[in-house]
């Protein structure tokens, strides 16, 4: 059962035990989607035997079944609750990771399409109750302190998944993940009551059992085409760096180590800045600096380039999502939220979705340098949208007590 929900005036205090349970349990589970990152391209190329479209597509399949779920998912949260919905999606994970083992290129897509799901219902379930728990004024840092989760375990993961394949022995990462989704089922079924927002007629909007969200909401989509369209630019490297790495003479596992850092440095530090410098300043910013660094890694011919330009993305990917979120939110009164998370959160997946298999066709026909470059342009592309969005936003900003 969701637990009653806490009275706004325990609001304030953001990081407690049950924030940190719902951050550990999504650190977990991203952990495992990590540890795969660096393994597919090599994976479906290697045992697979399989060309670079079909990369593209193997690495897509995680994120296509996330963005198909999502309708449902978010009829589940309002069903049973966020935390049974975390529950449920590491339980998931726990099988789709696991049936990763089997060396078929079927039963490898279908088993990260499973995995999806439970990635869709983790991620859902922990932004609903972190933003509806946050206040007003600290969305962006809460948001912030989330996606050090999330980003978190995509960033150590892979560095972890490369040690564990060395040898071509792929099936112990996979073993991994599985195993770091079953910690993050432990971590959810801790989460207790989390002190939740209050609407203006004293209900709770927890985005729970209670609130019974929707599904989709308009005033999600503009800032989540910003951001799918940063996560396609990113996603891209993800998967394909590993590749270019070892044309310039490095192991995957030690540029994801150096992003990995940086990230989480950024998060940890700078979870006030997106706010104090300005959410559209900040968020233009980063995209401007992300699209910078694929640039640096394309066209470089030394490690040292190509570390660099790694240092730069994560630079920019470090801000992008934590801004925009507190845009989004910003944007709907609170018993809004519980619509709108699940909306914005989509195009997470949205983007990688989308662009896995025609990143696949350019690295096939022109390689890996201008799947990279193709990458940056595609972030790039964010800055019109985001000003269509700031343009929309002026109108439509909620001011909420």
């Amino acid at each position: 059962m969701t637990a009653p929900a806490v009275p706004s005036t325990h609001v304030e205090k953001l990081v407690d035990r049950q924030f940190m349970l719902v951050c550990t349990s999504v650190l977990m589970f991203f952990l495992a989607v990590g540890i795969n990152l660096p393994l597919v391209a090599k994976y479906v190329k290697g045992p697979l035997g399989q060309g670079d479209d079909i990369v593209g597509t193997a690495a897509a399949s995680l994120s296509i079944a996330a963005v198909l779920i999502r309708p449902v998912v978010a009829l589940v949260s309002g069903r049973f609750g966020s935390r049974t919905l975390m529950a449920v999606g590491g339980a998931i994970g726990v099988v789709g990771f696991a049936l990763q083992v089997a060396p078929a290129l079927p039963w490898f897509i279908a088993a990260r399409m499973l995995a999806g799901i439970g990635d869709a219902a983790i991620f859902v379930g922990a932004s609903t109750m972190i933003v509806s728990a946050a206040p007003i004024a600290r969305r962006a840092e809460a948001t912030s302190y989330l996606s050090v989760a999330v980003f978190g375990g995509l960033g150590i993961g892979p560095v972890f998944g490369d040690a564990l394949a060395a040898g071509g022995h792929y099936n112990r990462s996979f073993v991994a993940a599985s195993m770091c989704c079953a910690g993050a089922v432990v971590a959810a079924l801790m989460v207790g009551p989390l002190p939740v927002a209050m609407d203006r007629d004293g209900a709770p909007a927890n985005g729970l059992k209670d609130s019974r969200p929707g599904w989709f909401h308009r005033k999600g989509v503009r800032p989540g085409i910003v951001l799918a369209l940063s996560m396609a630019g990113y996603v891209g490297w993800v998967t394909f760096q590993p590749l270019r790495a070892i044309e310039i003479g490095l192991k995957g596992g030690q540029v994801f180590a150096i992003y990995a850092a940086c990230t989480l440095t950024l998060r940890l530090i700078g979870a006030k800045v997106p706010e104090r410098v300005g959410l559209m300043r900040c968020c233009g910013g980063a995209i401007t600096v992300m699209s910078g660094g694929l640039v640096l890694c394309s066209v470089a011919t030394s490690k040292l380039t190509f570390v660099v330009g790694t240092v730069v993305l994560s630079c920019g990917m470090a801000f992008v999502y934590p801004a925009l979120a507190a845009m989004a939110v910003n944007t709907v009164s609170i018993a809004e939220q519980a619509a709108l998370v699940p909306t914005f959160t989509a195009f997470f997946e949205i983007g990688p979705a989308i662009g896995g298999y025609p990143l696949g066709l350019v690295a096939r026909a022109f390689g890996y340098r201008t799947v990279l470059l193709v990458c940056a342009v595609t972030t790039l592309c964010g800055l019109p949208a985001l000003l269509s969005f700031r343009h929309s936003r002026a109108d439509s900003v909620v001011e909420t007590p």
